[in-house]
């Protein structure tokens, strides 16, 4: 029986799933696509990438809100969007 964790858990993992597809379609290197689950949230994902011209450095940089690095406005609507978007496919 699936419960309504289990579907919030699908959900999450096909909305960071839209993230990485995305991020390696524009070119970028994905460094973590991650699903936890915790007691107090069911569970959280992240996804994390980084330009390919760019360093592991620069990626801990940007998590310290440093950036070294920009990218266009559209890039970066298509990833946050894709997420979004991809949670759609798990009501298919």
């Amino acid at each position: 029986m699936t419960t309504r964790d289990d579907k919030y858990t699908e959900r999450l993992a096909y909305h960071e799933a839209g993230h990485a597809v995305v991020a390696k379609w524009l070119g970028l290197n994905i460094i973590k696509c991650t699903i936890v689950k915790n007691e107090s949230t069911c569970a959280e994902g992240e996804t994390s990438c980084i330009h390919p011209d760019a360093s592991v450095l620069t990626y801990l940089l940007g998590k310290l809100g440093i950036s070294t690095y920009e990218t266009n406005d559209e890039d970066k609507i298509a990833y946050l969007m894709a997420g979004i978007e991809a949670v759609k496919f798990s009501w298919l």
